[in-house]
């Protein structure tokens, strides 16, 4: 009785831990769009839509520079690509800003926004550098 019950047990945790070892750790992004793929793209006639989607599937943002910009409408990329491209830039940064703006309200994370001195001053400088970038 005790040598099935031990079997039992082993066959019982090899089944549980091979899940352990088949399961997916993380998550994996796709990766970034590049600058030269949405030229290419657009010359391999690819709908704008489907270029806009590839782009925010993959959460790549574009920093993009005058020259840039003249490049791309230069090589025939739709008005409507550059303009989701340089909005990504934009989206990026009002998301930051939405999460530092987030990050104020912290339990125990100095003072809120309706208290009376609420300044910088209050602030240890660690903090201001930590949350205040």
């Amino acid at each position: 009785m005790k040598k099935s019950s031990n079997i039992l047990v082993c066959a019982l945790s090899l089944i549980i831990f091979q899940g352990c070892g088949t399961f997916k750790h993380g998550f994996h992004p796709l990766p970034p769009v590049t600058f030269e793929e949405v030229i290419r793209l657009t010359q391999d006639k690819v709908p704008p839509d489907t270029i806009i989607k590839k782009i925010r599937e993959s959460h790549t943002v574009f920093r993009l520079n005058s020259e840039e910009v003249t490049e791309l409408r230069r090589q025939g990329v739709d008005p409507k690509v550059v303009d989701f491209m340089m909005n990504t830039y934009v989206e990026q940064l009002r998301r930051k800003q939405e999460m530092e703006d987030w990050n104020r309200w912290w339990f125990y994370g100095g003072h809120y926004y309706w208290w009376p001195d609420w300044d910088d001053y209050y602030y240890p400088r660690i903090y201001r550098q930590h949350h205040f970038r």
